[in-house]
């Protein structure tokens, strides 16, 4: 599915660090965690998604389901505990 980018969403992981091909490879990771998550709009689907970059950055990418694409709503370092999850994934 296509990833929507627009001012805001740019801006935003811009101020975490990240720019957008990270974010990208990110979700391209075939060792990705995914999760579903909790939406504050009852009816938008959220997924977290813990993913290596090309360089082997570990990120934590927030993304929201919209009806045309993904929308990365923020993408920022993974936390100890992400990194975890997607560890304990991939065994």
């Amino acid at each position: 599915m296509k990833i929507c980018w627009d001012t805001w969403n740019t801006a935003h992981i811009a101020r975490h660090r990240v720019r957008k091909r990270e974010v990208e490879e990110a979700l391209r990771d075939k060792d990705r965690y995914v999760a579903r998550t909790r939406a504050r709009k009852r009816e938008e689907r959220r997924y977290l998604v813990v993913g290596r970059t090309a360089s082997g950055r570990m990120l934590r990418v927030v993304l929201a389901v919209k009806p045309a694409c993904l929308y990365p709503i923020t993408a920022f370092d993974a936390p100890e505990a992400d990194r975890k999850l997607y560890r304990r994934k991939r065994r």
